[in-house]
């Protein structure tokens, strides 16, 4: 199971596992007492529509855990800017992980064939 938390910066782990409902003491036990950064990188994926200093920290968060959000059609997102403002939030990040982020992880989580 995966929760995926939009409308947020990437790298809020302690308040994303406290959003799930449990402590962090009930989710080690749930899940053979794995630290707090694998239970992240297990079941937690952060969204963002702009987040610069999450994308330089992407590692220490977990490239895989990273999903890009459009927010569309909300009247308030960035459509129809939303391919170019991507793009220059990824402009530095290597293409595979770019793609991750884009795309992959989305797939992965939601279970869209590829």
């Amino acid at each position: 199971m995966g929760y995926a938390f939009k409308s947020s910066t990437i790298g809020g782990e302690r308040m994303a596992l406290k959003l799930v409902g449990k402590s962090v003491a009930q989710l080690r036990e749930e899940s053979e007492f794995l630290r707090e950064r694998e239970l992240f990188r297990e079941h937690i994926y952060g969204c963002f529509i702009a987040d610069n200093a999450g994308i330089a920290l992407r590692h220490k968060v977990g490239i895989d855990n990273i999903m890009f959000e459009s927010d569309y059609p909300h009247s308030d997102c960035n459509w129809p800017h939303t391919r170019k403002l991507l793009a220059d939030a990824l402009a530095d990040v290597p293409d595979d992980e770019a793609r991750k982020i884009a795309e992959l992880n989305a797939r992965r989580l939601y279970r869209f064939p590829g």
